[in-house]
Order: C-alpha cells, then structure tokens, then sequence
C-alpha cells in the first residue's frame, strides 16, 4: 500500500470546551490503538501488539490530569504529528524500541545494561519482591 505524505494530515483545531476536547482524546486514543497491527507489521516488531498498545495507552494515561484546555490542544497536536510520522514510515525501528523501552520496561532494561554492582543489586531486589509474594 502506497502511503502519501498528506494521507493522515489533520487541521490544527482548539477545543471549545472540555467535552469537545474529550472527544478529541478519545478519538486521537482509539486511532493510536487501530493502527497498533499495521505498526507492528511495517516496523517488523518483534513482540506483540498487546505491548505496543499497552504502551500507548501508558502515554495518554501520563497526561491525564492535565488542567489547561490549551495544554491538552497542544498535546493532542503532538499526538497527531507523532502518528503521522509512525504511519507514514519516517521512524525508523530503532526509535519505536526506545519509545516502547521507554515505558516500565525501561527501569529493568537501564539496569540489565548497568554496572556489574547494580545488577546484581537488582537480582537481590527481584528475588527479594518474589520471596515477599509467595
């Protein structure tokens, strides 16, 4: 499939008020999520999508308490200039692994890849937590 440049292309818009800037949300959420298989597929991402949405949903979550009409405007801007240049291919994979590393997964990862010292304090944490839930 063929994608051109001006095919997610979107007027910028300012909300009138809280319930047109709900919809908006909602709507910019539900497209991020509806395109979560085609990014899996054309980034080649080697893990499920259920990931890839979770993490999503872990980037409108971080903003939820916003409590300015125009800051929510403006960070559904970025939402949208964000998905556009996923859709459109102009990420390349490396950038979607950092971003979805970026999420929980990226405390463990930082520390896999840490200091000797630090690892092993992490094994020592982890084993820790298990031996607390049995």
């Amino acid at each position: 499939m063929a994608i051109t440049p001006t095919q997610f292309a979107k007027k910028t818009a300012q909300s009138a008020n809280w319930t047109e800037a709900k919809r908006r949300v909602l709507s910019s959420y539900r497209e991020w999520l509806r395109g979560a298989p085609e990014v899996q597929t054309m980034y080649n991402m080697p893990m499920p999508i259920s990931v890839i949405r979770n993490r999503m949903r872990q980037e409108f979550e971080r903003n939820r308490f916003v409590s300015k009409l125009s800051a929510v405007d403006v960070l559904l801007f970025k939402s949208h200039a964000e998905y556009q240049e996923m859709m459109n291919f102009w990420k390349q994979t490396t950038h979607l692994h950092v971003w979805i590393l970026a999420g929980p997964q990226l405390k463990e990862h930082t520390r896999a890849n840490a200091s000797p010292a630090v690892a092993d304090q992490s094994i020592h944490e982890t084993q820790k937590n298990k031996k607390h839930k049995l």
